[in-house]
């Protein structure tokens, strides 16, 4: 018996990982077409981790994750960069409301939250104004801060850290193999059953199991397979920029204010991103650096003093794979037997990754999930009309 894992991003390492601590002995072959583990969308990410979602799904994937970056250490005697941040959600008194009525079930799931008053933020993120003269807000569409979201457990790593070490402990345990610049350009089935993958070059490599763990490059994939998965990349950019002294934000919280605005301090400086609402699907990732000075850092201005001088060092765009719904896509591909999806995260692939491949890995090695019930995220969904409606995603 082998296995082929396509993507050798967080998610393709998760489940290598988990296999191989599940016991597996099938050999497992790793396939990117990049020359590094974690080299695209991994290794572009803001690194943040957060357990403060809507749907039970994702807090229960989230929270579990967060224990295991906590705990990660410990666990295999390597480090990943982890801190223990915090997430800071500021809210307009409609969120603030909103959130007030999540709060019991989260605390019931295991989620360390809890709301604060508006005069409390400045504690955790220096100078932040939490309201501002009228005329500004008229002009930005913003409104008075009612208070935040303190998620307590949150965290920042580093994900290709992460993902290396992960593939080096799935190494050590036997029967592993990446292969790097290899693309793979389809999946082949016959009689409904997995049979190889094809790469580009017309190489043919048997396989009785695949795992697609190819993120925002699935969609495509599974197209020239004769297979549909409802999977888009859409880009997304975010900004290494200059943080002054005089704001004081060595031990700040990953914040998020106006208009899905975020950032945190990293070595010295500060990363800042925002979703583009309009940004139209395909794999252009041109950064545009016009964006973060029109359409970010004048929120960041209207809040908190001094960050006009927050001027780009470097920036760098990627890509997101994107559902319907907006939720990742995990299990078995309805009628070809030995193909399995995790892939589709749409943006929270690191917070979800150790999880996910936990829960794949047990549906693989004993056929049904044993930690978390993923039958939710079943790529059926789409067609029964179950979609799952996340409403807290920046």
């Amino acid at each position: 018996m082998s296995t082929s894992v396509i993507g050798a991003g967080i998610i393709g390492a998760s489940i290598t990982y988990h296999l191989k601590k599940l016991g597996y002995n099938d050999k497992i072959d790793i396939y990117d077409k990049l020359d590094a583990p974690g080299e695209a969308s991994t290794s572009l990410s803001a690194g943040g981790a957060r357990n403060l979602w809507s749907t039970p799904v994702n807090l229960k994937l989230t929270t579990e994750s967060l224990k295991r970056f906590a705990n990660f250490k410990e666990e295999t005697g390597r480090g990943i960069g982890y801190e223990n941040i915090g997430y800071l959600f500021c809210l307009y008194e409609d969120e603030y409301k909103q959130i007030e009525k999540f709060l019991p079930e989260w605390h019931k799931l295991g989620v360390n939250a809890e709301l604060i008053p508006a005069q409390r933020i400045p504690d955790f993120v220096p100078n932040l104004m939490t309201d501002i003269d009228d005329e500004f807000k008229e002009f930005l569409d913003i409104n008075q801060f009612k208070g935040a979201l303190w998620g307590k457990d949150c965290c920042a790593i580093n994900p290709t850290s992460y993902t290396t070490v992960m593939f080096e402990c799935a190494k050590e345990m036997g029967g592993v193999e990446l292969h790097f610049g290899k693309e793979v350009e389809k999946i082949i089935f016959t009689s409904g059953k997995v049979q190889a993958i094809e790469m580009k070059d017309g190489n043919k490599v048997h396989c009785d199991c695949c795992v697609l763990s190819a993120g925002a490059w699935s969609g495509e994939l599974m197209e020239r397979s004769g297979l549909n998965i409802s999977i888009v990349p859409i880009k997304r950019m975010l900004f290494t920029v200059y943080l002054p002294e005089e704001l004081n934000f060595k031990h700040i919280p990953m914040t998020i204010i106006d208009k899905g605005v975020y950032f945190r301090v990293e070595v010295g400086n500060l990363i800042v991103g925002r979703a583009k609402e309009d940004q139209e699907p395909g794999f252009d990732i041109t950064v545009e650096k016009k964006y973060y000075e029109d359409e970010m850092n004048p929120y960041m201005q209207a809040r908190i003093p001094k960050t006009e001088y927050c001027r780009i060092l470097s920036c760098w765009g990627g890509l997101y794979a994107v559902t319907p719904d907006n939720n990742a896509i995990i299990g078995k591909y309805p009628g070809v037997e030995g193909l399995y999806l995790i892939t589709g995260f749409s943006g929270h692939g690191i917070m979800e990754a150790p999880a996910a491949g936990q829960a794949l890995a047990e549906l693989i090695t004993e056929g049904d999930y044993k930690t978390i019930d993923l039958s939710s995220l079943s790529i059926e969904r789409f067609e029964e009309g179950n979609l799952i409606k996340e409403t807290i995603v920046i």
